[in-house]
C-alpha cells in the first residue's frame, strides 16, 4: 500500500459525472519520480464534486467529499479515511447536512466539524462522535450575526441587498474564524463587491456550539479567497474584485490580520498591492511552509478568458510584510485552462519539500523547491493520468492529505490542511464568461 499525498476530484468533459482520487508515494519522503496516481478511490460522483482533508481529535486523517447541484437541496457527504491507497477506507455514507449545499472548507475543533456553505453562507456543526455524522446547529452569515450586533446596538455587518458566500474556515485555538465574500452577483458583468469579512466565534467543546460577540470582526479585501494561519496571523489573498476577461484587478491585495489584536481595526495590515510590489496580477493564492518559505500565485486571464499569464513567487514573511512577492519561481504566459491553485508541502526530514501547482488543470511538483524560473517540475500528472474512462478531463479540486497522528491531544487535533485551495468557484466564473464571449466552442465545452 502506498500513502496519499494529494486528494483531488475529477470530472468529465461535460461536468456530468466525476470521482475523486490520489496522488501517492511509498513514503512521504519519496521523490515525486516515484510517485503514482490512483484514480477513482471514491467513483460514482456526480459533475462537480468536492474533496477536503482533515484531522480527527485522536489524529486521524480524513476526507469529506462533497457533491453540488445547483438545482437541487444539499447532496449527501461522504467520508473517508484516505491514509493509504488503494483503497481508501469508507467511513460514513449519506450523511445529511442541511445546512450545507456547496461545501467549500472545513475545520475541526475537539470532536466537532465546522463546514462552511458558499450559496447559503452557512457555518453547520456536525457531531463526529457518532457514525451518523449528524448536524446539530448552523449559523447563518450575516442574519446571525446581525441580530447579535443589533441587540448590542450595533448597525448591520455588510450592506443589505448583496449576496453573502462563505469560502474559508480555519481553527485556531479555541476559535473559529470564517471568510465570507459579499457582492451584489458574483455571476454579473462586471460583479460590484464589498470588502470581505472575517468573523470570530469561540467554540463550546462540550456541544460544538459556536458563539459569536457583537464587534468580533474584520474587513479585509474585496472577494477574498484564503485563510492561511501561520505564526499567530492569518494571510487574506483578495482578488479585488471579479475576475475580468483581459485585465487584473486594480485592488486586488494581501492582508495580514493579526490573531492577538482581532478585532481591532489595527489587527489588518494591507502588506502587498500591485503598487507596493511592482506586479500587477490578481493575488489569487497563498501557502505557507514556515517563515521562510511563501509562495503566492498571482495572475490573471488575458484575451477574454482565452488564457492565464502571471506567475508562481517565493518570498519570506517578512517579504510579505514588507510589501514585496520576492521572487518569481514559476512563469505563466498564455496558459490555457481555469482552475489554478498552489500548495506547499513541508516533508518530513529526510525528502525535499515541495510545491504542488495546479497549472489550469496538469498539477506540477517542485522538488526541492524552485528558487527561480529556471526551475522544472520534478513530476507532472496530466488529467488523463488521474482519471478512468471518460472521467479524465477537467480536476474540479484538490487538498493537501495529512498524515494520521498520534502525539499528545494539543497536537493532533486540528483544522484543515495547512494550504487547502477550494479555488472551483474561480475556475466557474472564469468558464462561464469564457463561454459567453464564444472562447469555448460548443465542441470543445468544458461546463
Amino acid at each position: 500500500m502506498a500513502i496519499s499525498l494529494l486528494g483531488y476530484t475529477i470530472v468529465d468533459s461535460t461536468y456530468s459525472a466525476g470521482t475523486a482520487g490520489a496522488i501517492g508515494a511509498n513514503s512521504r519522503t519519496d521523490a515525486p519520480a516515484s510517485f503514482t496516481a490512483y484514480p477513482a478511490q471514491v467513483p460514482s460522483l456526480n459533475g462537480d464534486p468536492s474533496i477536503y482533508n482533515y484531522r480527527t481529535v485522536l489524529g486521524q486523517t480524513r476526507v469529506v467529499i462533497g457533491q453540488y447541484d445547483f438545482v437541487t437541496l444539499p447532496l449527501p457527504y461522504q467520508v473517508w479515511d484516505p491514509a493509504t491507497v488503494p483503497p481508501w477506507s469508507n467511513i460514513a455514507t449519506n450523511r445529511s447536512w442541511p445546512a450545507i449545499k456547496n461545501l467549500y472548507s472545513v475545520a475541526t475543533r475537539g470532536y466537532w466539524l465546522y463546514p462552511i456553505d458558499y450559496d447559503w453562507a452557512n457555518i453547520a456543526v456536525v457531531n463526529m462522535l457518532t457514525a451518523a455524522y449528524p448536524q446539530t446547529t448552523s449559523y447563518t452569515f450575516p442574519a446571525h450575526f446581525d441580530a447579535i450586533e443589533a441587540a448590542a446596538g450595533r448597525g448591520p455587518i455588510v450592506p443589505a441587498g448583496n449576496q453573502n458566500n462563505g469560502v474559508a474556515i480555519v481553527a485556531n485555538g479555541t476559535s473559529i474564524y470564517a471568510l465570507f465574500t459579499t457582492v451584489d452577483d458574483p455571476w454579473a458583468t462586471p460583479p460590484v463587491y464589498q470588502e470581505s469579512t472575517i468573523v470570530r466565534m469561540s467554540v463550546n467543546l462540550l456541544t460544538g456550539a459556536l458563539t459569536y460577540t457583537a464587534g468580533d470582526y474584520v474587513k479585509v479585501g474585496k472577494n477574498a479567497s484564503t485563510l492561511e494561519l501561520s505564526n499567530g496571523n492569518l494571510y487574506v489573498c483578495a482578488i479585488g474584485g471579479g475576475q475580468q476577461p483581459s485585465s487584473a484587478n486594480a485592488e486586488t491585495r494581501i492582508d495580514i490580520v493579526d490573531l492577538s489584536t482581532f478585532p481591532a481595526v489595527s489587527s489588518v495590515t494591507t502588506a502587498v498591492t500591485p503598487a507596493s510590489s511592482g506586479i500587477t496580477g490578481d493575488y489569487r493564492d497563498i501557502s505557507i511552509i514556515n517563515s521562510n518559505n511563501a509562495f503566492v500565485l498571482a495572475g490573471h486571464f488575458i484575451n477574454n478568458f482565452g488564457g492565464f499569464t502571471g506567475g508562481v513567487y517565493r518570498a519570506t514573511l517578512a517579504n510579505i510584510a514588507a510589501g514585496n512577492l520576492g521572487t518569481k519561481v514559476v512563469d505563466i504566459v498564455n496558459a490555457p485552462d481555469y482552475f489554478w491553485a498552489i500548495a506547499a508541502e513541508d516533508v518530513p526530514t529526510g525528502g525535499n519539500d515541495r510545491l504542488w501547482f495546479v497549472r489550469g488543470n496538469p498539477v506540477e511538483i517542485y522538488s526541492p523547491l524552485p528558487v527561480s524560473t529556471a526551475a522544472t517540475p520534478a513530476r507532472t500528472f496530466a488529467p488523463a493520468a488521474l482519471g478512468t474512462g471518460t472521467v479524465n478531463v477537467n480536476i474540479n479540486s484538490i487538498t493537501l492529505i495529512q498524515p494520521s497522528l498520534f502525539s499528545a491531544l494539543g497536537e493532533r487535533e486540528g483544522q484543515s490542511p495547512k494550504t487547502f485551495v477550494p479555488h472551483a468557484i474561480l475556475a466557474k466564473q472564469a468558464r462561464s464568461a469564457a463561454k459567453a464571449l464564444g472562447v469555448i466552442l460548443p465542441e470543445e465545452e468544458k461546463k
